[in-house]
């Protein structure tokens, strides 16, 4: 007489496997992110003190090179302005001197007892557009005194002579004045001219 086939269980405590099964759920278990299981993880922020020590870093290489900049820039900004200033004041001596005749120039250095450049940018004269000899001279309001200077005969493309206010002049009229023959109009009044009236007067034909 066979005997039954008996199973061994071996009975497991209920409460040993509640106890399991959260431990098992827990080591297998994936943490999901608060935007879902797609969401991509964000990166431990940064430690204050590394963020303020590249910030450092940045703005003196910054620093660095807006100094190595203005270095660089500055010595051409001063060669520009040099070469500026150089080619302004050529030009415009050229201009002065392509406008006044050196004559002329030289002549009135001498009636007025001073340098004398630009000599049609004086208040009391009038150059001639073509030509740009002086045809109109007025001399007055005591800006001269002694003895008129004879060099104003060689002023012979004057068409208008003006000589008043001049309380200081003296002496005899320059005879060399007889030598402005495009003069038309000739005024001398309140100086001390002495002398007689210039008999060379008669040769200056075109007084109006």
């Amino acid at each position: 007489m066979e005997r039954p086939h008996q199973t061994l269980v071996t009975s497991v405590p209920i409460s040993q496997n509640i106890v399991a099964l959260p431990l098992l759920l827990s080591q297998n278990k994936r943490p999901e992110l608060p935007g879902g299981p797609n969401q991509v993880a964000s990166p431990p922020p940064m430690n204050l003190s590394t963020h303020s020590q590249l910030s450092s870093t940045s703005s003196a290489e910054s620093k660095q090179k807006e100094k190595i900049t203005y270095q660089l820039i500055m010595p051409a900004r001063f060669f520009f302005l040099l070469f500026f200033s150089f080619t302004f004041s050529f030009s415009l001596s050229s201009a002065i001197r392509d406008r006044c005749r050196p004559e002329d120039a030289q002549i009135l250095s001498e009636v007025f007892n001073r340098p004398i450049i630009d000599c049609c940018a004086l208040s009391d004269t009038r150059c001639n557009a073509n030509t740009s000899w002086i045809d109109y001279l007025t001399i007055k309001n005591d800006v001269i005194s002694g003895r008129l200077s004879p060099a104003i005969g060689r002023m012979t493309r004057l068409q208008e002579l003006i000589l008043v206010r001049l309380p200081n002049v003296y002496g005899e009229i320059p005879s060399e004045m007889a030598k402005l023959t495009g003069l038309t109009n000739l005024v001398i009044s309140d100086t001390n001219f002495t002398g007689p009236i210039p008999a060379w007067l008669g040769q200056l034909k075109n007084l109006k």
